[in-house]
């Protein structure tokens, strides 16, 4: 038969404390090591600051200190569609196209001959966006086929609308042409009354 050993209070207490202090023994140490890790990479990065390079990946792309840094591109980089668009069914618009379309108004002829013309882009109430990397870049006058006025606009988030006056005429044509960075040039025309 075995004995069975039964400790007294003191020795609870004393096995207690001798398994809290060897806790309290592992978490100094984990906390030593640790701390060692983070100022090791203090020291490496604090080195590697020191020595500051910069070199070009491309032309939209610097690397710093092992840090990519992308320049945002110009306005001109951003407008990579000069096609002249037009409706692919005209008796069946999309949204997309309407989108697109230059809402011409004509505004009462004035005493001395002039018109205001107000230019929105996009039709049927659908307003073509302006965002950073999506909006009207250009938007032209052209009245009988002669380029009277061309307004060019940044990708600032400006409403994509125009407003000009020409002296025109009954009978006169009225195109406008409409520059989307990403779809295109896209054209509407009126016919005075």
């Amino acid at each position: 038969m075995s004995k069975v050993k039964f400790l007294s209070k003191n020795s609870y207490f004393e096995q207690f404390c001798l398994i809290l202090s060897k806790f309290y023994i592992h978490m100094k140490l984990f906390r030593f090591i640790t701390a060692g890790i983070v100022l090791a990479s203090v020291a490496i990065s604090t080195q590697s600051c020191g020595n500051e390079t910069e070199q070009k990946k491309d032309s939209s792309t610097i690397v710093k200190d092992s840090v990519e840094v992308v320049k945002p591109k110009t306005r001109e980089e951003l407008i990579i569609n000069r096609k002249e668009m037009s409706f692919a069914k005209p008796d069946s618009v999309t949204d997309f196209e309407w989108k697109h379309t230059p809402d011409i108004t004509l505004g009462k002829s004035e005493k001395d001959g002039t018109t205001a013309i107000s230019v929105k882009i996009g039709s049927k109430g659908i307003v073509h966006p302006s965002v950073t990397e999506h909006w009207i870049d250009f938007i032209t006058l052209v009245v009988n086929g002669t380029e009277l006025e061309k307004k060019e606009f940044n990708n600032d988030g400006a409403a994509p609308e125009a407003s000009f006056t020409a002296k025109l005429k009954k009978g006169d044509v009225v195109t406008v042409n409409a520059g989307c960075n990403l779809h295109g040039i896209w054209k509407n025309s009126v016919t005075v009354k």
